[in-house]
């Protein structure tokens, strides 16, 4: 979320919105003894410090996990419980507590060792956040492409606009924007 996080909260200052910045790099839901994305959010919103959360990860969580000493392989229908587990405890909370949730999709990537898991998260991500209520945006329709065809670009009055950077997965300034604005689309303000 570091990305388009600056910018959602620019955009939410204009309304008179006081937003956090929570955003971590090189964190997600596979390592929770890393940072405990869970715990943080659940922590915050039983503080009653939110109204609203904002979530957007996943990049960093295509590997193996661990459940106590046990190694849960990624691609593995345990691996999908587990990563589902942790999806469900951010959106139950947030429904517990009514607190509304925006869940962001993965894009596609241009590398290997992610793109295979993007359709399989987006759908636990889709799933578990719409069971509690709530709302689940794609990126990969927000850039132009399908979370299974990769494109650096996206056209723009017949122009095409570079929205992603060479290392194929973090966004360019005009792609995180055109998240943030999409963000702002999906969100009431009252």
């Amino acid at each position: 979320m570091q990305g388009p996080a600056p910018q959602i909260a620019s955009r939410l200052r204009r309304h008179g919105i006081r937003p956090i910045n929570a955003s971590r790099i090189s964190t997600g839901l596979a390592y929770p003894q890393f940072f405990n994305w869970p715990a943080r959010i659940q922590q915050a919103i039983k503080r009653g410090e939110v109204d609203a959360v904002i979530v957007f990860l996943g990049a960093n969580d295509t590997f193996d996990m661990y459940e106590g000493a046990r190694v849960v392989p990624l691609g593995t229908p345990a691996w999908n419980e587990l990563y589902a587990s942790r999806i469900t405890a951010i959106a139950s909370v947030a429904k517990q507590h009514k607190v509304a949730l925006l869940w962001l999709g993965m894009p596609a990537m241009n590398r290997r060792d992610i793109q295979p898991s993007v359709p399989v998260m987006n759908r636990l991500f889709s799933d578990s956040v719409q069971r509690f209520g709530g709302l689940f945006l794609r990126t990969d329709q927000v850039l132009g492409e399908t979370e299974n065809t990769y494109s650096n670009t996206k056209l723009v009055d017949g122009r095409p606009v570079l929205t992603r950077t060479e290392d194929g997965v973090h966004f360019t300034p005009h792609g995180w924007s055109m998240v943030a604005d999409a963000v702002m689309k999906r969100i009431s303000l009252q």
